[in-house]
């Protein structure tokens, strides 16, 4: 249908509808992905975009404006914003697809691919969409799958490979199977529930969700109620790590470590004492993707995990909201967690307020929340709110520039403030006064210059991140006060600078500030962590002036340092005898010091990250250097030709990554593989799950299954285009597949 279009046709329409959870996302993904089609429409500029229910329909304006290469209008609404729109895509032929459509209002505001020989494909769970729609839409209906494919892609979820069935277990699995109605991510949540699950648990569960089809109401209530078994079966704390999720707007992407520090601040992750709450974090993340709770951009690795992004299907967030409702019971318990992310809010719902006699304060509306989320809405004022019990709330992507001056007035209880981009301007003093909190998230506010003084006093703050506030000059003086901090990111702040130390009362023999926070004020922090110090804009350590190019000896707390530098600090290999994970950026090192591979230099380095376009040398490795490195990423080292054989002498290391390296280098490394059995062993990636995942159209479905269905870690191998990383996934696919599911179904996996 789709390769029949010609180039001189008029525009022509394709709409896929059926129930949530049924595939839709993922047929059109294929389509998006397949040769045939590009093939077919060289030259054409493909599209997709995610609508959801409650679309900014501006804000998608301005997205496209960008991708077709035409300035943002950024004072249009979206009336006046559509005309212009509209006439520069009608000269272009365009593929576009709107996934998750679900008003005629979204549609006709996003019917923008006018021009001759265009596509739209759209989906839906509303088939009368297409019966109200003007141009005509072909329409296309997803159906739930057989039987056999929904019992093949069950087993692939609830068993090892090669997906053997236990005899005890195999009528009960087929029921089990059968009551998931064909539907992919019900035999997906179920199945993955299912995993590891001994025979005494199959038959109760079984009853459970064949109960769930007696359920009278909605169709999609009974879809909640089916996945609602698999829900019941997670931890306490992996539910509350679930309903997390829903805080965020439909569709939306969430970086790991955003994900971490709030589920520390909010006590989800458990701290334990010389603990990294990382591994924790991680393992939540990792038992949620492998049964399919939430999606990942990329394939998971444990190792790799601060490169992901997050994110709920429709139906999954849907599900965590009918939880919330049901879970709380009375209507006022509702409003504990009061979510209204990518919602074009601009005042707070009146179903949210409650009725009560107003506090002192001058706040007029009042909330009961524990949680409240605006995250990516079209406030300018942040209302009058008293919420006496709130202990997180999600304000970024907004258009405040100020907080309420009595901030800590309204929000006494406060643990976790995420302002993320935000456009604030500067923040108020009575921020210092919120005594509660523990993480503080600025990261992209480009605007912020200066913080308050007063942020010295917050004692409780665990989690201070900046990265990317570009406008940000220095840190106030007085952050060695800050006596629980645990974690300082300053990545991207193009213009901070740190302050020179000067002694000032030579008689005391102390030393003091001349501008704000100096390192050594950070590294006075016991607790502290987690530094990140690094700028595309120019080297910082190159402002800290630092004697005879040494760090200050505080800084061996740390577990985890991120620099831009010029030079390496002489002492850094054995100051930093705490340090698991290690980042140095340069444009300008060419030589890295011999110390940091001489015997016992780093003992507790895990991870090292070079990304030093210059470097053209590594030094020769000692017996018993660096003797828990698992992981060397040599990322952009474009000028390394070579890597010394004695790095086989690291008896941990696993992995080593030569990402956008030179190809001598990386033929150099196989020359390596074979004069030594150790290196051998080791996992080489030349290509990142990045280059992955900027491929937005490949099928996450198929990744999520390929990873959940093996434990095995995979060399990445360079591939020029999406057509022959499908070709080298579809062997290994093959290879895995072609093997028989049990004894009673002899059909490979590859056919479903």
């Amino acid at each position: 249908m789709l390769t029949s279009a010609g180039s001189d046709e008029p525009p022509k329409y394709v709409g896929v509808w059926g129930m949530g959870g049924v595939g839709k996302t993922l047929f059109l993904q294929t389509l998006y992905a397949r040769a045939q089609v590009h093939d077919h429409f060289q030259g054409v500029k493909f599209i997709w975009r995610t609508v959801g229910q409650k679309p900014d329909i501006t804000t998608l304006y301005r997205s496209l404006s960008e991708e077709v290469g035409q300035k943002p209008e950024l004072y249009l609404d979206a009336v006046n914003y559509k005309p212009k729109l509209l006439s520069r895509l009608k000269q272009k032929r365009v593929f576009l697809v709107l996934d998750d459509v679900w008003k005629q209002q979204a549609f006709n505001a996003l019917d923008l691919a006018k021009g001759k020989g265009s596509i739209t494909l759209l989906s839906t769970r509303n088939q009368s969409l297409f019966e109200r729609a003007s141009p005509q839409i072909t329409p296309v209906h997803i159906t739930p799958l057989s039987k056999e494919d929904s019992w093949s892609l069950f087993c692939v979820n609830a068993f090892n490979p090669p997906f053997n069935v236990p005899c005890e277990l195999e009528i009960l699995a087929h029921s089990m199977a059968d009551e998931c109605q064909g539907l992919p991510l019900a035999l997906k949540i179920i199945g993955g529930a299912m995993f590891g699950q001994n025979s005494r648990q199959w038959e109760p569960l079984l009853k459970k969700l064949t109960k769930s089809r007696m359920h009278e109401g909605p169709v999609e209530e009974e879809l909640y109620e089916r996945l609602k078994v698999g829900y019941d079966l997670l931890s306490d704390r992996l539910k509350k790590c679930f309903h997390y999720f829903a805080e965020f707007p439909e569709d939306s992407d969430i970086v790991f470590e955003e994900i971490l520090f709030h589920w520390i601040g909010e006590g989800l992750v458990p701290e334990h004492h010389g603990d990294d709450p990382r591994a924790d974090a991680i393992s939540f993340l990792q038992k949620l993707w492998k049964q399919s709770f939430i999606e990942s951009n990329g394939q998971f690795d444990s190792d790799e995990c601060y490169l992901l992004n997050f994110k709920v299907h429709d139906v999954m967030r849907d599900l965590a909201f009918y939880l919330l409702e049901s879970d709380c019971g009375t209507p006022p318990a509702k409003q504990l967690y009061l979510y209204g992310g990518g919602q074009s809010l601009e005042e707070i719902p009146q179903e949210w307020k409650i009725i009560t006699e107003p506090p002192e304060s001058e706040c007029t509306t009042i909330l009961k929340a524990l949680r409240l989320s605006l995250d990516t809405n079209k406030f300018k004022n942040l209302p009058k709110l008293y919420a006496p019990e709130l202990m997180f709330l999600l304000l970024g992507r907004n258009l405040i520039v100020s907080l309420p001056a009595d901030i800590s007035s309204c929000f006494p209880k406060l643990t976790v403030l995420n302002l993320r981009n935000g456009q604030f301007l500067r923040l108020p003093d009575e921020l210092g006064n919120l005594k509660n909190l523990v993480c503080l998230d600025l990261s992209n506010c480009h605007e912020l210059e200066i913080l308050p003084a007063t942020i010295r006093d917050l004692y409780k703050l665990k989690f201070l991140i900046l990265d990317d506030c570009w406008g940000l000059k220095y840190l106030p003086s007085g952050m060695d006060n800050l006596s629980s901090l645990q974690v300082l990111h300053t990545a991207h702040c193009g213009c901070l600078i740190w302050a020179e130390h000067t002694l000032a009362r030579a008689e005391c023999g102390r030393l003091y500030s001349t501008v704000g926070a100096s390192l050594e004020d950070i590294c006075e922090l016991h607790l502290l962590t987690e530094l990140t110090i690094f700028s595309d804009e120019h080297p910082v350590l190159r402002s800290l002036k630092l004697p005879q190019n040494e760090l200050p000896h505080s800084i061996s707390s740390l577990t985890k340092l991120s620099l831009e530098i010029e030079t390496v600090p002489a002492d850094i290999a054995y100051c930093c005898l705490q340090l698991q994970e290690l980042e140095l950026r340069s444009s300008i090192l060419k030589y890295l010091p011999e110390s940091f591979t001489y015997p016992r230099a780093f003992p507790a380095l895990i991870r090292f990250n070079l990304y030093c376009r210059n470097l053209i040398q590594f030094p020769q490795v000692d017996v018993g250097a660096l003797p828990k490195l698992q992981t060397l990423d040599l990322t952009d080292c474009q000028s390394l030709k070579t890597l010394p054989l004695s790095l086989q002498l690291l008896t941990s290391l696993s992995k080593l990554i030569v990402v956008h390296c030179d190809v001598t280098l990386k033929n150099h490394c196989k020359i390596n593989c074979d004069i030594s059995s150790t290196w051998k062993k080791w996992h080489i990636m030349e290509e990142s799950p990045a280059t992955i995942r900027k491929m937005a159209a490949f099928p996450m479905t198929l990744r999520n299954w390929y990873a959940s269905a093996t434990s095995k870690n995979y060399i990445f191998d360079c591939h020029s285009n999406l057509e022959t990383l499908s070709a080298y996934l579809n062997w290994k696919y093959a290879d895995m597949c072609q093997r028989p599911l049990n004894a009673a179904s002899k059909r490979p996996m590859n056919q479903v």
